[in-house]
């Protein structure tokens, strides 16, 4: 089974905390987070994990069960407030990705949203 990289460049760092969700575009199943496989409806646990990398680039992988050929859309969301922050699609072949398109969404409305944020993660509120 490939390794699948999943990931979203933001210009934030340290102070949101980013889930992923991922759904097979042929039958709209959602991948479950529990055991790697695409099922129909919306599973329990379908919110990947993300971790911060380096230079702004938030990253899941994804390696448990083969990935059929297809596309994939791909969204992450700010954990917290269920936010949207980014989507794309991805293709996969032979269980790797070909293509990716990756949109990110702006997450700061104002230097002032991005301000508060800031202060309320120094200060753990």
């Amino acid at each position: 089974m490939a390794t699948k990289i999943l990931y979203t460049d933001l210009a934030t760092a340290g102070i949101i905390t980013l889930g992923c969700r991922v759904q097979r575009v042929v039958d709209d199943f959602y991948l479950d987070d529990a055991d790697g496989i695409f099922k129909v409806g919306i599973p329990a646990d379908q919110d990947l994990l993300v971790t911060e990398g380096p230079a702004f680039r938030y990253v899941t992988t994804e390696n448990r069960v083969p990935w059929n050929n297809g596309l994939y859309r791909i969204q992450f969301f700010d954990s917290a407030t269920a936010k949207p922050i980014a989507s794309g699609q991805i293709e996969i072949i032979n269980d790797a990705i070909v293509t990716e398109i990756n949109t990110t969404f702006s997450y700061f409305k104002t230097l002032s949203d991005l301000i508060g944020k800031v202060l309320s993660k120094l200060m753990g509120v």
